[in-house]
């Protein structure tokens, strides 16, 4: 398909205004590779609903200095990390003093 001088093809993905990221199967990626998603909700459900649904998870999830951050690993070995605000109020696994931040309220 050709829009705006631009040609699309037909391939999974997830795509905005002229942006996309195209998923692929077996060799045309290099497993591996990963893909940071920021996620607006609760990483908890988000965790426990894959979970469940038999997904491999890589990492549940854990409390960093940039991110409540969860790894899952899809079929061809890719890694998607799903990450939130951090938790100001515990300890940081990268920082467990919390870099000497008071905890916030």
């Amino acid at each position: 398909m050709l829009m705006g001088g631009i040609r699309f093809f037909h391939l999974p993905g997830v795509f905005a205004s002229l942006a996309g990221i195209y998923l692929c199967k077996g060799a045309q990626g290099n497993p591996g590779t990963w893909f940071w998603v920021g996620f607006d909700g609760d990483i908890f459900k988000l965790h426990d609903d894959l979970k469940a649904k038999g997904v491999k998870i890589r990492q549940a999830p854990t409390n960093y200095s940039w991110a409540m951050e969860m790894q899952v690993e899809d079929p061809d070995g890719h890694v998607l990390r799903f990450g939130t605000d951090p938790n100001y109020n515990a300890p940081f696994l990268d920082e467990p003093n919390n870099g000497n931040r008071p905890l916030q309220k």
